[in-house]
């Protein structure tokens, strides 16, 4: 078979160019995602950043902080 058909009608193209045109649509994709990618990384950069990163405090004021881990790893070993 030498030729790649196309779902609906008659005409068909070679498989030289059926890769050819696959490849022509992994580049448009990736120059997507690249700019894409490049312009909301710098739109995230001029964000202002929280005076204190990872604190969660003003987010979830009704939690209760404090860590009670250590109560459900009574008598129990780690193996690794």
């Amino acid at each position: 078979m030498e030729h790649f058909p196309w779902h609906f009608g008659t005409d068909a193209r070679s498989f030289g160019y059926q890769a050819f045109m696959n490849f022509i649509g992994i580049l448009v994709t990736l120059g997507i995602a690249i700019a894409s990618g490049a312009l909301f990384g710098f739109l995230v950069g001029k964000m202002p950043m929280p005076e204190q990163q990872f604190d969660d405090t003003k987010h979830f004021v009704h939690v209760e902080f404090g860590d009670d881990t250590a109560k459900y790893n009574e008598g129990k070993v780690e193996s690794h």
